[in-house]
Protein backbone atom coordinates (compact mmCIF):
# COMPACT_ATOMS: atom_id res chain seq x y z
CA UNK A 1 0.00 0.00 0.00
CA UNK A 2 2.83 2.47 1.19
CA UNK A 3 4.68 1.46 -1.94
CA UNK A 4 1.45 2.39 -4.52
CA UNK A 5 1.25 5.60 -2.39
CA UNK A 6 4.84 6.43 -3.51
CA UNK A 7 4.80 5.00 -6.83
CA UNK A 8 1.48 7.44 -7.32
CA UNK A 9 3.28 10.68 -6.09
CA UNK A 10 6.40 9.73 -7.57
CA UNK A 11 4.04 10.22 -10.49
CA UNK A 12 2.43 13.26 -10.18
CA UNK A 13 5.61 14.87 -9.31
CA UNK A 14 7.23 13.71 -12.82
CA UNK A 15 4.24 15.07 -14.14
CA UNK A 16 4.11 18.21 -12.47
CA UNK A 17 7.65 18.67 -13.25
CA UNK A 18 6.92 18.41 -17.00
CA UNK A 19 4.31 20.48 -16.53
CA UNK A 20 6.82 23.72 -15.09
CA UNK A 21 9.30 22.73 -17.52
CA UNK A 22 6.76 23.22 -20.06
CA UNK A 23 5.36 26.83 -18.62
CA UNK A 24 9.12 28.07 -18.27
CA UNK A 25 9.59 27.29 -21.95
CA UNK A 26 6.00 29.00 -22.94
CA UNK A 27 7.55 32.07 -20.44
CA UNK A 28 10.80 32.73 -21.73
CA UNK A 29 9.67 31.71 -25.87
CA UNK A 30 7.15 34.85 -25.64
CA UNK A 31 9.86 37.13 -24.06
CA UNK A 32 11.80 36.74 -26.85
CA UNK A 33 9.43 36.71 -29.39
CA UNK A 34 8.43 40.01 -27.54
CA UNK A 35 12.04 41.63 -28.15
CA UNK A 36 12.11 40.61 -32.02
CA UNK A 37 8.41 42.38 -32.30
CA UNK A 38 9.87 45.66 -30.66
CA UNK A 39 12.55 45.23 -33.47
CA UNK A 40 10.55 44.57 -36.49
CA UNK A 41 10.18 41.24 -38.94
CA UNK A 42 13.50 42.64 -40.43
CA UNK A 43 16.06 42.58 -37.82
CA UNK A 44 18.78 41.32 -39.09
CA UNK A 45 18.72 44.53 -41.33
CA UNK A 46 17.68 46.79 -38.67
CA UNK A 47 20.43 49.35 -37.74
CA UNK A 48 22.84 47.10 -35.16
CA UNK A 49 25.65 48.74 -32.96
CA UNK A 50 27.41 45.69 -31.95
CA UNK A 51 28.19 42.03 -32.83
CA UNK A 52 29.91 39.58 -30.68
CA UNK A 53 30.91 36.69 -30.03
CA UNK A 54 30.70 35.25 -26.31
CA UNK A 55 33.72 33.76 -24.77
CA UNK A 56 34.23 31.17 -22.14
CA UNK A 57 33.24 28.00 -24.26
CA UNK A 58 29.82 29.31 -24.87
CA UNK A 59 30.74 30.22 -28.38
CA UNK A 60 26.67 32.41 -28.59
CA UNK A 61 26.79 35.18 -31.43
CA UNK A 62 25.40 38.12 -30.26
CA UNK A 63 23.46 41.31 -31.96
CA UNK A 64 23.07 44.33 -30.17
CA UNK A 65 20.37 47.28 -31.39
CA UNK A 66 19.64 50.62 -30.63
CA UNK A 67 16.12 51.78 -29.85
CA UNK A 68 15.21 55.21 -28.76
CA UNK A 69 18.28 56.68 -27.32
CA UNK A 70 19.77 53.77 -26.33
CA UNK A 71 22.94 52.52 -28.65
CA UNK A 72 22.40 49.01 -26.58
CA UNK A 73 18.72 48.71 -25.71
CA UNK A 74 18.18 44.88 -27.18
CA UNK A 75 20.07 42.18 -28.42
CA UNK A 76 19.33 38.85 -29.45
CA UNK A 77 21.66 36.23 -29.09
CA UNK A 78 21.92 32.86 -31.05
CA UNK A 79 24.03 29.17 -30.44
CA UNK A 80 26.23 27.99 -32.86
CA UNK A 81 23.69 26.47 -34.94
CA UNK A 82 21.90 30.06 -35.62
CA UNK A 83 18.86 28.92 -32.57
CA UNK A 84 17.92 31.92 -30.71
CA UNK A 85 18.89 31.39 -27.52
CA UNK A 86 18.66 34.43 -25.43
CA UNK A 87 17.06 38.03 -25.83
CA UNK A 88 18.31 41.00 -23.47
CA UNK A 89 15.66 43.94 -23.30
CA UNK A 90 17.10 46.79 -21.24
CA UNK A 91 15.06 49.53 -22.47
CA UNK A 92 13.67 50.39 -18.77
CA UNK A 93 17.15 50.58 -17.28
CA UNK A 94 16.30 47.27 -15.80
CA UNK A 95 17.65 44.48 -17.98
CA UNK A 96 15.00 41.55 -18.99
CA UNK A 97 16.69 38.69 -19.84
CA UNK A 98 14.91 35.52 -21.68
CA UNK A 99 17.19 32.49 -21.95
CA UNK A 100 16.62 29.34 -23.21
CA UNK A 101 20.74 27.62 -23.15
CA UNK A 102 19.85 24.87 -21.37
CA UNK A 103 16.93 24.20 -24.19
CA UNK A 104 17.76 25.46 -27.10
CA UNK A 105 16.06 22.89 -29.44
CA UNK A 106 12.67 25.00 -28.26
CA UNK A 107 13.83 28.14 -29.29
CA UNK A 108 11.53 28.47 -32.51
CA UNK A 109 13.65 30.86 -34.20
CA UNK A 110 16.86 29.70 -36.21
CA UNK A 111 19.21 31.38 -38.74
CA UNK A 112 21.84 30.10 -40.46
CA UNK A 113 25.00 30.49 -39.42
CA UNK A 114 27.08 31.50 -42.35
CA UNK A 115 24.46 34.83 -42.38
CA UNK A 116 25.95 35.54 -38.68
CA UNK A 117 29.13 35.03 -40.02
CA UNK A 118 28.33 37.87 -42.51
CA UNK A 119 26.70 40.29 -40.37
CA UNK A 120 29.70 40.26 -38.15
CA UNK A 121 31.70 41.08 -41.06
CA UNK A 122 29.31 43.73 -42.01
CA UNK A 123 29.47 45.14 -38.59
CA UNK A 124 33.00 44.75 -39.13
CA UNK A 125 33.80 46.86 -41.78
CA UNK A 126 31.29 49.47 -40.87
CA UNK A 127 33.24 50.02 -37.62
CA UNK A 128 36.20 50.00 -39.61
CA UNK A 129 35.30 52.61 -42.03
CA UNK A 130 34.02 54.89 -38.85
CA UNK A 131 37.22 54.38 -37.40
CA UNK A 132 38.84 55.63 -40.30
CA UNK A 133 36.56 58.58 -40.90
CA UNK A 134 37.10 59.64 -37.18
CA UNK A 135 41.18 60.04 -37.95
CA UNK A 136 40.31 61.57 -41.73
CA UNK A 137 38.38 64.25 -39.43
CA UNK A 138 40.83 64.74 -36.58
CA UNK A 139 43.86 65.20 -39.27
CA UNK A 140 41.58 67.57 -41.46
CA UNK A 141 40.91 69.43 -37.72
CA UNK A 142 44.52 69.69 -37.00
CA UNK A 143 45.91 70.80 -40.76
CA UNK A 144 42.74 73.77 -40.48
CA UNK A 145 44.02 75.13 -37.11
CA UNK A 146 47.82 74.67 -38.72
CA UNK A 147 48.56 71.60 -36.22
CA UNK A 148 51.36 69.92 -36.62
CA UNK A 149 49.88 65.94 -38.07
CA UNK A 150 51.60 62.77 -37.26
CA UNK A 151 52.37 61.30 -40.44
CA UNK A 152 51.78 57.64 -39.33
CA UNK A 153 48.03 58.78 -38.57
CA UNK A 154 47.75 61.56 -41.22
CA UNK A 155 49.32 60.38 -44.36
Amino acid sequence: MLTGLGLVLLALLAGLGRLERARWIDGERARMNHVLALLGPSFLVRTLTDFWDEREGTRVKCLRYWYGEDPYAMQVCFDPRGRLVETYDERSGKIDIANLRVEPEESGVVLPPQELDRIRLLIMRQAELARRAQVKRECDALRRAGEPTPRARCP
